[in-house]
């Protein structure tokens, strides 16, 4: 899959540590919901076992990735049974929607500082 492949030569790259090492668990990730998606027979079981792949730390709040979650198992569940370049790039969007919604929801709340009174 040419994302996994990509997300590889980005981490290969990456001059940031903390950045290099989530691109690593990223690969690992999909890596194994690859294995994941050709050994289960329906889309239901996919998502159900594809959501305990360590998306946060010990699962423990991947249920707040659920809305991006969702599209990214259905795109990467018919990549897989349907190689086409249009579901790759199906997969390619979901998972920087993905990326994006994890940022917002995981990463941004620890950005977030009460502003002081009347600042904007």
């Amino acid at each position: 899959m040419d994302l996994i492949a990509q997300l590889e030569a980005d981490a290969s790259t990456e001059e940031n540590f903390f950045r290099a090492t989530l691109l690593r668990e990223d690969v690992s990730r999909l890596q194994r919901l690859r294995g994941l998606s050709v050994s289960v027979s329906d889309l239901k079981t996919f998502k159900s076992e594809g959501t305990k792949l360590g998306w946060t730390q010990g699962d423990a709040r991947t249920w707040e990735l659920k809305d991006a979650l969702d599209p990214l198992f259905d795109a990467f569940y018919q990549w897989t049974h349907d190689p086409s370049p249009s579901n790759g790039v199906r997969v390619e969007r979901a998972w920087d929607a993905f990326c994006s919604f994890r940022l917002q929801t995981m990463i941004g709340c620890l950005s977030r500082v009460p502003k002081p009174d009347g600042a904007q």
